[in-house]
């Protein structure tokens, strides 16, 4: 299924633009797998998620995604933490955090509230130049970011049954408020998948999440 979202029209007196939306999104719980070290070397966590929900049939309810924790721009790229993870149905019961336990499969609250959302549709290579033409959007949106949150990405199609030239990839950046020429540095427009190698075994990884 597709990750739900209610649109918020004009947000804070904002007007939103054909590519640059502002939703409200739930609460929602996540099968997670923790990766620390940098943000494009993520797929060895899919793998590892695609294994656990391989192992629980009807375990999840929608896409997967990718939970960008840590900012690139104060810490060390060995020390960067993300998250693999899928939302989980109600009932299901995930021991442990990210990191812990077998396989490596933990829970997590992926916060809710207002968010901007950007989708990008083409190869997960092309993502690094989507996060930054979207931090760009916001910027001139005047739209500030809330740094207690997040950002992420949801991958709404299965690289084995679409093209990566049609693939849809859901960017979101978590907003607080309105501040008029907000100046915007934060840690998404630095996100960067730039190995065409690394692409590829996301994509895999990425297809066994939704076995």
């Amino acid at each position: 299924g597709r990750w739900a979202a209610r649109p918020v029209c004009h947000a804070g007196g904002v007007q939103t633009t054909d590519d640059v939306q502002i939703v409200e999104l739930p609460a929602r719980r996540l099968a997670a797998v923790r990766h620390v070290g940098p943000f494009e070397e993520i797929a060895a966590a899919f793998t590892r998620l695609g294994a656990w929900t391989g192992a629980h049939p009807g375990s999840t309810t929608g896409p997967p995604l990718a939970i960008y924790i840590d900012d690139p721009s104060t810490t060390p790229p060995e020390s960067l933490r993300s998250d693999a993870a899928v939302p989980i149905a109600e009932g299901i019961t995930v021991g442990g955090v990210p990191g812990m336990g077998v396989p490596g499969v933990g829970e997590v609250l992926l916060p809710g509230g207002r968010y901007a959302v950007m989708t990008h549709v083409g190869p997960y290579s092309g993502l690094g130049p989507a996060w930054g033409g979207f931090m760009v959007a916001l910027a001139e949106l005047g739209l500030e970011l809330d740094s207690q949150r997040p950002c992420f990405e949801v991958y709404q199609d299965d690289p084995g049954e679409v093209g990566a030239s049609e693939l849809v990839t859901v960017l979101h950046q978590p907003q607080r408020h309105v501040r008029a020429h907000a100046p915007q540095a934060e840690h998404c427009q630095m996100h960067q998948i730039t190995s065409p190698s690394c692409s590829r075994a996301q994509e895999r990884a990425r297809r066994r999440c939704r076995r």
